[in-house]
């Protein structure tokens, strides 16, 4: 299947250089037409063999799940693929990447460059396309979220792809990786973004942190904390926008597909309130389950987000 190349829309690219919130919903991987499978060294094509860690599945990559990783089975090597089959029908819409949950910037010693690429076929030997790329060096803060929202080669063109059914994961390190530590992703997206026009309504707190704790009270009067998650973001994002809302879009028609990628309300989805000042800063949330569009004026509609963000959370990698 040979795969189309579009622009994103002039209001779309307009909205994201003005660092307008964006969220990324729906997960081409979850509607796969053969499941991924991890490679070692290799040209990275389906004809070779799966070396996939049974122990650390790839269904770990699109289960929603950012706690738990898939790995290739342990090898020296410095060369890994995860391979894609997607959607065998019609292909699949991408416009926007994200690799949540991986160790890519825990090897000292080691630049990992970690890239994105399509193809028309299983072999990787046609139309071969670089589509995002990421240079990852030692952190010690270890694990760290990657996003490309300016898709396409040399730095990105703002490139949409259709009928895409091809796509592979390509993990090279400047060294061999240990057996003990291959390289590992919790969640690879790749999907359609739903791009806002404007911020949230004022007043906004863009950082709602909450730390869900269980307090028990002894005999002496001492109280013990028991800490389940820290410092992750309880977000409730409202906008009333106007008739005609700017850059050409539609708000109200952005958030109620948002709705529809993640089955009603009932799936997590990514939320970067700033894509080009600061792309990685994107929480995996969940909202409530509820969505409305009730008029507020005669013109007018509001609506809004309870979203709660899920651990691991953006704050503990960050600091």
């Amino acid at each position: 299947m040979a795969y189309a190349i579009g622009t994103l829309s002039a209001g779309n690219q307009s909205a994201y250089l003005a660092d307008k919130p964006l969220f990324l919903g729906r997960n081409a991987l979850a509607y796969y037409n053969a499941a991924p499978q991890w490679r070692t060294g290799g040209s990275g094509t389906w004809a070779e063999t799966d070396t996939t860690n049974s122990t650390w599945p790839t269904s770990l990559t699109y289960d929603r799940y950012q706690h738990i990783a898939s790995r290739p089975a342990g090898s020296s090597a410095s060369l890994f693929y995860l391979l894609l089959d997607l959607d065998s029908t019609a292909g699949e819409s991408i416009d926007s990447v994200a690799i949540l949950g991986n160790n890519f910037c825990s090897y000292s010693g080691n630049t990992v460059t970690v890239t994105i690429q399509i193809a028309d076929d299983s072999t990787f030997s046609s139309n071969v396309r670089t589509i995002a790329t990421w240079t990852c060096n030692y952190s010690a803060l270890g694990s760290q979220r990657l996003t490309c929202w300016n898709l396409g080669p040399s730095g990105g063109a703002y490139e949409v792809y259709t009928s895409l059914r091809y796509a592979r994961l390509r993990i090279q390190g400047s060294t061999n990786f240990s057996s003990a530590t291959p390289p590992e992703v919790s969640e690879l997206i790749l999907g359609r973004r739903r791009q806002m026009s404007a911020a949230p309504d004022e007043p906004w707190d863009p950082y709602g942190f909450e730390s869900d704790v269980i307090d028990h009270r002894g005999g002496t009067g001492v109280d013990t904390r028991y800490t389940r998650v820290e410092a992750r973001r309880h977000l409730r994002p409202t906008w009333t926008p106007s008739p005609s809302d700017r850059y050409s879009l539609d708000d109200a028609a952005t958030v109620l597909a948002l709705y529809r990628d993640t089955a009603h309300g009932t799936r997590p989805f990514l939320w970067c309130e700033a894509p080009y000042s600061s792309p990685f800063i994107a929480q995996w949330m969940l909202a409530s389950g509820g969505f409305s569009l009730p008029y507020v004026s005669v013109l007018q509609k509001s609506f809004g987000l309870d979203m709660m963000e899920q651990a691991p959370t953006v704050e503990s990698e960050v600091t």
